[in-house]
């Protein structure tokens, strides 16, 4: 019997599937994601659920960052395709995480936590695991943004959480077990639940992906 499918053995292939999904917005949509980030030319960032470092490479092209990166994924050739990139970054961290979260990070060390789509493809309780252990390891003050799916709007966000779920979800199955929790809008409550405070939604994108920011006091 074979193995359900992940996104990680399409890694080779995640670069275009982004930038074909996202189309002309995929540069907009990770602008309104670094917009939420506050000064970070020399901060510590987190990036929980990197893929292939596609993030990075925009800040790279775009801002002047000097901090550390830690680019963490629990796929192994999503953090090969990374190395393949070379990003010519001098600070950067690239950890293989397990699927249930656990960060190998020190408690109250990092500035910047950032995740883009990751939490529709865990189970409830990992969800819950992930905000926790991201609140951990930001120091007080400390800056989260979260862009994950939300309660669809309009015709666009339909249309979108039926693909993502009944279509992508029967080629990746944890998506289908997964992401009904996210669609039901929990995901700012999750958050709060993990201590943040002043979790809001700062940009929503096709109806469906929200930008969530908030901070550890």
């Amino acid at each position: 019997m074979s193995r359900p499918r992940k996104l990680d053995d399409e890694a080779r292939f995640y670069d275009i599937g982004m930038k074909l999904h996202w189309g002309s917005a995929y540069g907009p949509f990770r602008q309104s994601v670094v917009g939420q980030f506050g000064d970070f030319r020399e901060k510590t960032i987190l990036d929980y659920g990197c893929g292939t470092g596609l993030l990075l490479e925009y800040i790279k092209a775009n801002f002047t960052y000097e901090g550390l990166y830690i680019a963490c994924d629990p796929g192994a050739r999503m953090l090969d395709e990374v190395r393949k990139k070379n990003i010519s970054h001098p600070n950067i961290q690239l950890k293989l995480i397990p699927e249930i979260p656990a960060l190998d990070i020190a408690p109250a060390s990092v500035d910047i936590a950032v995740s883009s789509l990751v939490t529709h493809q865990l189970a409830p309780e990992s969800k819950r695991r992930m905000f926790a252990e991201l609140f951990r390891v930001l120091r007080p003050g400390g800056v989260l943004v979260a862009a994950e799916f939300g309660k669809s709007s309009g015709l666009s966000g339909r249309i979108g959480e039926f693909y993502i779920r009944r279509i992508w979800g029967k080629f990746v199955p944890a998506v289908e077990a997964n992401s009904a929790e996210n669609f039901a809008g929990a995901v700012p409550g999750i958050a709060r639940d993990a201590g943040f405070a002043a979790v809001s939604v700062a940009a929503r994108w096709k109806g469906l992906v929200d930008v969530i920011r908030a901070v550890k006091p």
